[in-house]
């Protein structure tokens, strides 16, 4: 790929920020509009934000190298590496894991479709985020999750513009319950029960 140089430096331009995303699977039948749900996803995020980002790996654990395996990669739903010397910034997404953890049918609902992915696939994008465009200093899982929280309004706003009506008064709704006393007490009976 060629890059462009801006005042000297190896960056590569915001026009060409789009990551190729590499299908590798084994032993394992992805869904069949996952490549443009993925798509879709990196199309709503700002393109400053995907400068240095490579490629997009979709993979299953099953065509996991036994390093990987080691790195107990197999137990996470996607993982983001650093550029160095020999490779290329690269987010690896294991879509078995995320789609395990979902029910079939919400595959089928198209909001849902691409919440599947949207909580992995900007999760590492937001480390990357932190890594190379904007270092925060409240820990790495913490920036990570903001900018998750972040890129998934992005998308929403554009993809789904139309449920902002009911979404946004439903999230306030759930955000002053989930804040309210009662609801703390809930959790500790709950809490004081299983343990």
């Amino acid at each position: 790929m060629t890059k462009a140089f801006e005042s000297g430096s190896n960056r590569q331009s915001a026009a060409d920020s789009v990551p190729q995303i590499i299908e590798n699977y084994q032993d394992f039948q992805p869904p069949s509009q996952l490549r443009a749900l993925v798509e879709g996803l990196l199309n709503a995020v700002p393109p400053r934000y995907l400068v240095d980002l490579k490629t997009v790996l979709l993979t299953n654990q099953g065509a996991l190298t036994r390093d990987q395996r080691r790195e107990k990669l197999s137990d996470a739903r996607g993982a983001y590496y650093r550029e160095t010397n020999l490779s290329p910034a690269h987010v690896v997404l294991l879509i078995d894991n995320p789609l395990s953890s979902w029910p079939c049918w919400a595959l089928r609902v198209p909001f849902l479709r691409y919440r599947v992915l949207s909580e992995v696939l900007y999760h590492e994008i937001g480390h990357h985020i932190h890594a190379v465009h904007r270092p925060g200093h409240d820990g790495r899982e913490n920036v990570a999750e903001d900018w998750q929280r972040k890129l998934n309004g992005i998308f929403i706003r554009k993809r789904f513009w139309y449920l902002r009506p009911i979404l946004f008064p439903t999230g306030k709704l759930a955000r002053f319950i989930l804040k309210s006393a009662t609801w703390k007490k809930l959790e500790e009976q709950y809490a004081r029960r299983r343990g």
